[in-house]
């Protein structure tokens, strides 16, 4: 047992080793969440299947906003940034596993500074990524990001692996009743997607389903390519498969209630929490941090759960605020900041 926890801490404070050499200091220019890097001022963009209670296609990314960017122009950038990392977060993984390998089998921490040296090709930033996907055991290798019909502004598939859905209660409860109430099989729903390639189509699971989107708060009545942005906004790709009302879409929520079937849910605020992901996810010093690399994974937990409730989104979007302030802090006097697990209090 001794010896598998001194292999176990070797191969950390190897993992700690090639960041500390290969990490530069951070920045720290901003100062509100998500709204600035290095005084450029930033939008938010995520893809989200929570409606089949799957989580994300893509986690928050963030994109330099530019005068009369529209919506698709941020989910274009945004998709091409997390493409181009794909091939190298996945490349660290396989490097990281190698290296976990060789501590298991006692080589020593010079010999894995060597292969890192030698082998990788990869950035500082996505070091960090891996150490992250390690800590949370997420080695998975993830695929590019496709979405047809974005150049055109109406988005009708996006690629994404096939799997049986898990349709949130407070969303099943809806369906059923709409069945219930007109008798129809289109609203029926079907737990695994008709389309028979890894895309997520409209209308694979019922007549309901497709692809929508908010902007902060609101669900526009145009296509992507016309809703213009303004800075700070975060733009949220969603999979739906109740017309939009299971998303955020406030006025498909009304004419829910109007038939008696009742609305969803009332969504919590989860902006600025999502920007705080996409903060971490774009910045390399916060995302070697372990203490944030746990916040993170809560943060993807919370936001992924429809009716969460707000207090707990504010729970773990204020314990991500105060450890990036102590990581500022711990820049400008030249102290390090305990980096220990942290315990977000859950509802």
């Amino acid at each position: 047992m001794r010896n598998t926890r001194c292999k176990i801490t070797s191969l950390w404070l190897s993992f700690c080793m090639i960041l500390s050499i290969l990490c530069p200091q951070v920045s720290w220019a901003q100062e509100t969440v998500g709204i600035q890097t290095n005084g450029q001022p930033q939008v938010v963009v995520d893809i989200e299947k929570f409606s089949l209670g799957q989580g994300f296609i893509m986690e928050p990314v963030q994109v330099p906003y530019e005068e009369g960017m529209t919506a698709q122009d941020a989910i274009k950038k945004a998709v091409d940034k997390y493409n181009a990392s794909l091939e190298e977060k996945n490349e660290v993984a396989t490097l990281m596993a190698a290296s976990n390998r060789a501590v298991m089998n006692d080589v020593t921490s010079s010999s894995i500074l060597s292969l890192v040296n030698e082998g990788s090709t990869t950035t500082n930033a996505n070091l960090r990524v891996a150490s992250r996907q390690l800590a949370a055991s997420t080695s998975v290798e993830k695929k590019p990001i496709t979405i047809e019909g974005l150049d055109t502004g109406y988005i009708k598939s996006v690629s994404d692996k096939k799997e049986p859905a898990k349709v949130p209660s407070i969303i099943q409860e809806v369906l059923d009743g709409m069945y219930e109430e007109y008798e129809m099989d289109e609203f029926g729903f079907v737990d695994i997607r008709k389309s028979p390639v890894d895309e997520l189509k409209e209308g694979d699971y019922n007549m309901m389903s497709g692809w929508t989107y908010t902007v902060d708060h609101h669900a526009p009545s145009v296509n992507i390519d016309k809703q213009e942005l303004e800075a700070g906004q975060v733009v949220r790709v969603r999979y739906t498969i109740c017309w939009g009302s299971d998303v955020g879409n406030a006025e498909m929520d009304k004419m829910m209630e109007s038939t008696g079937i009742g609305y969803v849910y009332t969504e919590a605020d989860k902006l600025n929490l999502l920007r705080q992901m996409a903060r971490i996810n774009d910045e390399s010093t916060l995302k070697t941090d372990r203490t944030l690399s746990e916040l993170y994974i809560k943060a993807v937990e919370t936001v992924s759960q429809l009716d969460v409730q707000q207090s707990k989104v504010d729970g773990v979007s204020n314990d991500i605020a105060s450890r990036i302030s102590e990581l500022q802090s711990s820049v400008t006097s030249g102290d390090t900041p305990s980096d220990k697990p942290s315990d977000v209090p859950s509802e």
